[in-house]
């Protein structure tokens, strides 16, 4: 029963992840649109669009954000197949707690690294804030219990 909860509050934390960088995805493209129209209007060639500083910045950005939702969205998908199993039943839930906890496990680093030093250090973003930087790990704290306690 514990494990049922502990699985059920994991999948809505990552389906809330999901939802924020998928949103965070959509305004970043946009941003990245209108700094290439602005960039256009400086340099004539599209490589010099497509290197400059801010362009390279959004990119970086995005690239991360994308590696994250597709992590995030991974792991939503194996916690939601392991605690409502739906028609398939055991062989899903005999095979997904390993991969449950290597998607945790993958989730929890790239989030790590993100947060504290690929997006501060690299790329010169600063912090998301502690609420989504608590909500980030602990979706992927959720996620690793989870994937110990199914195995």
């Amino acid at each position: 029963m514990v494990a049922k909860l502990i699985g059920t509050t994991g999948l809505v934390c990552n389906m809330l992840c999901t939802v924020g960088s998928g949103a965070g995805l959509v305004i970043g493209f946009l941003f990245f649109l209108i700094n290439l129209g602005d960039t256009r209007k400086r340099t004539p060639s599209l490589r010099g669009m497509i290197v400059s500083k801010d362009n390279l910045m959004i990119i970086g950005t995005m690239t991360s954000a994308l590696i994250y939702f597709l992590l995030v969205s991974r792991s939503t998908t194996m916690i939601g197949n392991e605690v409502f199993p739906g028609l398939l039943g055991a062989p899903i839930i005999e095979h997904s707690g390993a991969q449950l906890l290597t998607a945790g496990m993958l989730q929890a680093i790239w989030t790590m690294l993100c947060l504290y030093w690929l997006l501060p250090k690299v790329l010169g973003f600063g912090r998301l804030g502690r609420k989504i930087e608590l909500s980030a790990l602990i979706s992927a704290g959720l996620c690793i219990l989870y994937g110990v306690l199914s195995i």
